[in-house]
């Protein structure tokens, strides 16, 4: 098997992009696709650059037994409530394939 980009980063990368997580991919045009590809690549180069997200549980550390901070650069993720950093508006949080999904309403088409 292999394993996809994973929540927090197809949460953040989908921010980035502008597409509502509730779109199909199918439903996606060329552009779309392109602006996502190019999302996905800022948000894991951000992922790699802060060391990957550390929850306060530490499930997750660096090789050298620190914890990662891309938890404090999160864009939608685990920002229910807050505001969007783009808009103002506010981050907001559905279930969505069994996980905690985050997007701003206004931002995301």
């Amino acid at each position: 098997k292999i394993a996809g980009i994973g929540n927090i980063y197809a949460n953040d990368a989908l921010f980035e992009a502008g597409i509502l997580p509730t779109r199909p991919a199918n439903k996606l045009d060329s552009g779309e696709i392109g602006k996502l590809r190019n999302a996905i690549v800022r948000v894991l180069e951000d992922g790699l650059k802060y060391g990957g997200s550390s929850a306060e549980d530490e499930a997750y550390i660096k090789p050298t037994g620190e914890p990662g901070s891309y938890q404090e650069h999160f864009r939608v993720y685990q920002r229910e409530g807050q505001k969007c950093l783009k808009c103002g508006g506010v981050v907001k949080r559905i279930e969505l394939g069994g996980r905690g999904t985050f997007f701003c309403s206004k931002c995301q088409e």
